[in-house]
């Protein structure tokens, strides 16, 4: 039977795990071990995407690779877990992608708590009135979405505003703090990520690929 005090102990959350990350930790041990990549593959689809795909690559410092790419399907928890442990993307525009789904996932608790309709119009008056508005890739974008009338003055707006920007703030700190990029090229990153996650969201490519742009 439990004791009364053990209702109020502090529990240490489980440490995600998965396959891919103790093959990562094997092979950082490796004397000859120099570094790991993520690629994000996320082919096209006539209209959309397919599945997006995760690599994870290993390099020797030899500069050759260790083993074989690694593909697993995408997952938000596994992205996570691989920022944590500062694995950057091949490349930058790689990072884009990467972080433009990484975004999507920390969006989904917003997007359900508030339904589509309502999470879109504060999506769009925020981003309309953030200096993400003027980066060229969202410049881009935003006269493409739809833009609702919204009453700012009601409660929900504001906490679904604070829970949007505190996922962009996230991931924010997730390139600055765990892959270690500057200031500036954090910016650019999260910025053309904000801009995928609206043409995603809002069809944008797929609209001009109909002809309706």
């Amino acid at each position: 039977m439990p004791r009364l005090d053990d209702y109020f102990r502090e529990e240490v959350d489980a440490q995600y795990d998965h396959p891919l990350l103790r093959y990562l930790t094997e092979l950082e041990a490796r004397p000859d071990f120099q570094a790991a990549k993520v690629e994000v593959v996320r082919p096209r689809a006539p209209l959309g995407h397919k599945s997006a795909k995760l690599y994870l690559h290993f390099h020797a410092k030899s500069g050759a690779e260790l083993d074989r790419p690694h593909p697993e399907d995408w997952e938000d928890e596994l992205n996570t877990a691989l920022i944590q442990r500062s694995i950057k993307a091949i490349s930058v525009d790689n990072e884009k992608v990467r972080f433009s789904l990484g975004l999507r996932g920390a969006l989904q608790g917003a997007e359900t708590r508030f339904g589509d309709g309502y999470y879109n119009a504060v999506l769009v008056h925020h981003i309309h009135n953030s200096p993400f508005k003027d980066h060229p890739a969202v410049a881009e974008v935003l006269p493409h979405v739809y833009r609702n009338g919204i009453d700012t003055s009601f409660r929900t707006y504001a906490e679904c505003r604070d829970m949007i920007d505190g996922a962009i703030r996230g991931r924010a700190k997730e390139l600055t703090k765990h892959l270690g990029y500057r200031v500036a090229d954090a910016e650019d990153i999260l910025a053309a990520a904000i801009a995928q996650y609206l043409d995603d969201r809002f069809s944008v490519t797929n609209r001009r690929t109909l002809g309706l742009l």
